[in-house]
């Protein structure tokens, strides 16, 4: 599991968590999950399409909105973009948090993360 945010300004943004079950990605609001814990339902799903991945070196990715009104198209390519980015940097920083958040909790710091997004977030918490 992981979370990532939706920016819906310069200091505003809606998280929400990811969790993978390959070959599914499924994004759920962090409201919703708090609100339904294990039934909440995702809002968008990625798919992933391995077949190729041997003889052409490539994977097949799929975007589905489940709850339109949630996000739109862009902001659903940001998530898909932003999973890929942290869960591909296998021994990179953007690794390293997904790797915190799972098994060291108190090391995890979502404002770094956010930072690490290319995002100013000196207003965000009040500091």
């Amino acid at each position: 599991m992981f979370v990532l945010p939706i920016f819906r300004g310069p200091n505003a943004f809606e998280t929400f968590t990811l969790q993978c079950q390959l070959p599914y990605v499924l994004f759920t609001s962090l409201e919703e999950m708090k609100r339904n814990g294990s039934a909440a339902a995702p809002h968008f799903v990625l798919t992933h399409y391995s077949e190729l991945i041997n003889s052409k070196g490539i994977v097949l990715v799929r975007g589905d909105i489940l709850q339109p009104g949630s996000l739109d198209a862009l902001q659903a390519s940001s998530l898909s973009a932003h999973c890929h980015q942290f869960y591909t940097d296998l021994n990179g920083a953007k690794a390293g948090f997904v790797r915190a958040f799972n098994h060291r909790q108190h090391e995890f710091d979502f404002k770094r993360m956010l930072d690490s997004l290319g995002h100013d977030t000196s207003k965000l918490y009040g500091t």
